[in-house]
């Protein structure tokens, strides 16, 4: 399938200013950055290479970024450009500074349940995209669902999702997300 949105191949590391780390999981951090050629803002995914390597996710990571390449929404995060070093992997992204559902829901009770709504609807919207193109999502929990400054929900983490049909750069064969740690409380029954 031909990429929905074309990357920016010329992207360095040497092009990015730190700004703030937003967050740290599993295989890096993820920080603020300034693109210093033209001002624009991003989240910059850093993955260690050697901790991938030591979890076996090599073939999660690349099949992240060749989902991510292939899909184009408004309700899930975008890739703008993905390279590497020596020592690390990168994926520049969407910068969405509303925070994570999780720490919303933790806020409040109970949401209103016009907020709720909107905020299915948005996540169904997402889902339904992937679905028409056969990728399924499987990581889906408060935490990976991130509050734009309009009230939207964007969808992040592909690193288990799975394609049905295969996706350019990406092995059809491959069992994408078999031995990433996952949240058990958040897990369908044949995934525990």
């Amino acid at each position: 399938k031909a990429l929905a949105h074309a990357l920016d191949e010329t992207m360095t590391h040497d092009d990015l200013e730190p700004v703030v780390t937003i967050g740290i999981g599993t295989f890096g951090r993820v920080k603020m950055v300034r693109d210093r050629r033209n001002g624009r803002v991003y989240a910059l995914k850093t993955l260690r290479k050697a901790r991938v390597v030591r979890l076996k996710q090599q073939k999660n990571v690349v099949y992240e970024k060749a989902v991510l390449a292939a899909i184009r929404h408004p309700f899930l995060i975008r890739l703008f450009a993905a390279f590497q070093d020596e020592d690390a992997l990168y994926m520049v992204l969407e910068l969405v500074q509303g925070g994570e559902l999780f720490a919303l829901l933790d806020q409040y009770d109970m949401l209103p349940l016009d907020q709720a709504r909107f905020y299915s609807a948005c996540v169904l919207s997402g889902l339904s995209y992937l679905h028409e193109r056969r990728i399924l999502y499987r990581d889906l929990k408060p935490e990976n669902l991130l509050v734009d400054g309009d009230g939207r929900v964007r969808l992040l983490d592909f690193g288990v999702a799975k394609a049905l049909d295969p996706l350019e750069a990406a092995d059809a064969h491959a069992t994408v997300g078999g031995e990433r740690p996952f949240t058990p409380l958040y897990a369908s029954p044949e995934q525990v």
